[in-house]
C-alpha cells in the first residue's frame, strides 16, 4: 500500500470514532480528568511545571468505547507535548530524552 493510501485509510478510520469527542460524557470526563491532573506529565519528568490542555489516551483507543472512557487509560499533556513526544512515542514505540535524574524515559531502556 502506498503512503497516500495508508494516509486515508487512516484518515476514514478516525472519522469512525470522532463522534466519541464530543459527547457530554466525554467532556466530564475530560473536565473531571484536568482537575485531577492539572500539570502536563511528560513536563514533570522534565522538573517542569507546565499545566495540561489536553487530555490523552494512554493506549490508543482505536473506537473502543470502553477503553476511550477508562479514566485509568488518561493522562494530562500540555500540547507541546501531545503534539511531539507523545506523537514520537506512538510511531517509534519509544520516548527519547531523560528525566532529571539523567534516566532515560523509556522504561525498556537497559538502564532500568
Amino acid at each position: 500500500m502506498c503512503c497516500a493510501g495508508l494516509y486515508f485509510l487512516v484518515m476514514s478510520m478516525a472519522t469512525l470514532y470522532k463522534h466519541l469527542y464530543g459527547v457530554k460524557r466525554w467532556y466530564r470526563l475530560r473536565h473531571y480528568q484536568l482537575l485531577r491532573q492539572p500539570l502536563c506529565v511528560f513536563c514533570k519528568k522534565l522538573g517542569r511545571i507546565q499545566a495540561a490542555s489536553i487530555v490523552d489516551h494512554i493506549k490508543p483507543h482505536r473506537g473502543d468505547e470502553q477503553l476511550f472512557f477508562d479514566e485509568d487509560n488518561l493522562q494530562s499533556l500540555c500540547k507541546p507535548c501531545h503534539d511531539g513526544a507523545k506523537q514520537q512515542l506512538e510511531k517509534s514505540g519509544t520516548l527519547r530524552g531523560c528525566d532529571v535524574f539523567g534516566l532515560p524515559f523509556d522504561t525498556q531502556h537497559h538502564w532500568h
